[in-house]
Formats: structure tokens, sequence, C-alpha cells
């Protein structure tokens, strides 16, 4: 027995055995979508769907497939062909490759099976497909909603999101998000990227799905009335931006959001040094919103004196110095961008 050949588990048809399946046996229902026309589910020789040259073209997958989901996707398959999970899609499209062979299906989805099965030996194989084109969406009133590529992206993230594929990463989402702008099917505005990115990934935890529109927003340059910083982001824009930087000492850059993380670093940083802590503080700008802003601000008020009583009685420091933090709060950093609470970008804002 070859390493390609397993015995096939129950409820699992073999290679050999898939082309003559019955469209019945196909219980997974095809993944409905906005501007995704489905034409008809079949059988199709791998040979006659076009991949990319080289077979390496995945649109959903800024790295492509990896080598170890492959090969255990491979593994599983020699054991057999589940027929009760989502179909691979192709696209009816007519393509000339380099060579001028002429392809009518354009595999969208299905990539690593598609490459699990080349490393099984079956290159002369297939499988059952989902055949789909993509058409533009419109309102009630007739005005264009989305175009057919913005629809296209989208489902295809939306797969993702179903086994038997790999899970989204991060990366993925902002290279579908810089694709869609590049081509000017998605509009450069955070609500139109953040609407995306949810629409795309439903099951992708919320801190990576904010943290794919925050990168596409910072990638993209994209205008918001607000931003959030991030410690590399504050330090860099100290040493490269900030005009004041001159007259003002910051030791510690402080995101109220982690208070009770980030206060214990804080007063260690203090005791190793011995020297009053400086902090520009910035707060979670999420709903990007000016009075969200002012407010988390306004709350943080509360918080620190909060952390006031609660160290007066063990810092020594605070003994010393009228039950005071080791901390001065001078500074904020820039946050508002637009509006009449515009803010300078490129200065501290004093508290």
């Amino acid at each position: 027995m070859s390493i390609f050949e397993r015995e096939v588990i129950k409820g699992r048809i073999s290679y050999d055995s898939l082309p003559d399946a019955d469209l019945s046996d196909f219980t997974y229902p095809f993944l409905e979508s906005p501007g995704v026309v489905f034409q008809y589910r079949k059988y199709l020789f791998y040979k006659d769907v076009f991949y990319g040259e080289g077979g390496e073209e995945n649109a959903a997958r800024a790295d492509g497939s990896s080598s170890s989901n492959i090969k255990d996707l491979a593994e599983s398959r020699r054991r057999g062909i589940i027929l009760d999970s989502a179909r691979p899609i192709a696209e009816l499209n007519n393509i000339v490759d380099v060579s001028g062979k002429t392809y009518t299906y354009k595999g969208e989805d299905g990539v690593t099976r598609y490459k699990a099965d080349q490393y099984n030996g079956q290159v002369e194989g297939g499988d059952w497909f989902d055949v789909v084109s993509y058409e533009d969406t419109y309102d009630q009133e007739g005005n264009l909603l989305h175009t057919a590529a913005y629809n296209r992206l989208l489902y295809l993230q939306k797969l993702n999101d179903a086994p038997p594929r790999e899970v989204h990463s991060v990366k993925d989402l902002v290279s579908t998000c810089t694709t869609l702008i590049a081509g000017g099917h998605l509009p450069k505005e955070e609500l139109a990227i953040r609407n995306l990115v949810y629409a795309a990934a439903p099951n992708l935890s919320t801190a990576k799905k904010n943290e794919v529109v925050r990168q596409v927003l910072k990638e993209q340059d994209v205008p918001t009335q607000t931003r959030s910083w991030r410690d590399n982001e504050c330090w860099d824009w100290y040493e490269t931006k900030c005009v004041d930087k001159e007259e003002v000492k910051i030791d510690y850059f402080f995101p109220n959001h982690y208070f009770q993380d980030r206060i214990y670093s804080v007063l260690k940083q203090f005791a190793e040094n011995e020297e009053v802590q400086n902090l520009a503080e910035h707060v979670n700008n999420k709903g990007d919103n000016p009075e969200i802003v002012q407010a988390r601000r306004e709350s943080a008020d509360l918080q620190w004196e909060e952390a006031r009583k609660v160290f007066a009685k063990v810092a020594k420091y605070m003994v010393c110095n009228d039950f005071q933090l080791p901390i001065e709060r001078n500074y904020w950093m820039p946050q508002i961008q637009s509006g009449d609470d515009e803010e300078n970008r490129n200065k501290f804002v004093h508290t």
C-alpha cells in the first residue's frame, strides 16, 4: 500500500468513486451572499479549472496556503472525501493562460484542497464545485451599493469562516481591504472598512477584526475624527514629529484603557530608577467620536484618584511626598483630528 492509499473511513467516499457520486449526496448548502449568483454544482476536473499560473493563486490568502495545512488535509482526504462539507468555488469565466490554453472555470476557493489532492497524486482528478458568477448590487432606488469585485472578495473571505478551510488571518483581511481600496471598490472611510471586515469574518475575534481595521486605516492613511495610539507609535511620533520634544521629557506613554495592567509597570520603573515618571496618556477611542475621547479622559481622573488612595499607605515615596503618586500627568497624545476641538497633530496636549 502506497502513502496515497488509506482505508476509507465510513461515511466518506474515495477518490475513485468521487466523480460518480450523486448530486444528492452533497447535503452541505451553498453559502449565499449579495452579488454572488449560484449557477450549478458539478464535478470538474482540475485540468479544466484555472488556479493561476503555476496553481498558486489564492485571492483570499495574503500568503497562500501553508504547507502544514496542505499536508494535514492531504492525510484526511486519503481516508476519504467528506460529502457533508462546503464545496470549493469556481467562477464561470473564460480565461486564457500564458500558453494560450482556455479555461471555462477559475478556481476561487478550495486552493488548499486542490494542492492537497495534487500532493496525493490526483493530477488527473477533480472535485465537486459550486460554480458561481458575480454581479453589482443596487439599493431599492437603483443606486450602486457594491461592485461585483467588492462582492467577490467579500464572499471569498466569508467562505473562510467555514470548515474545512483555513481560518482568516489579519494579513488576509488587510490584503482584501487594500485590494478593494486600490481598485476603487471600497471607500477610504472607517465605517465602510469596518463594515466589510465584520461582514467578511463574523467568527473572527473582535480584537483581531479591530486590528484589521486599525492596520488598514494606518496603511491607507484614512482620514478619521480621532485616532488610537500604540506604544511604538507614540515613541516614533515623539522622536520624529513632536515639535515640543525639547521642552517635554516623557518617560512613559500610558494607555488609560489598560490602567490596572500598566500602573504596576510605571511604579516598577520608578522603583528601578527612583525618578518621577512623566506620562503622556491616551484612551481607547473605539467609535471615532470626540465626545467619547473627552469622557474617557475625565473618567481617567477618577481612576488615578482611586490609585492614589490605594497606594498611599504602602508607597514610601508617597509617605515622603504628601501621599502623591510618583507620576506627573501633564500631557495627552493628540487624538482629536477634526472639529472644534481639533488638536495639533505634532504637539502634546497639555492637561
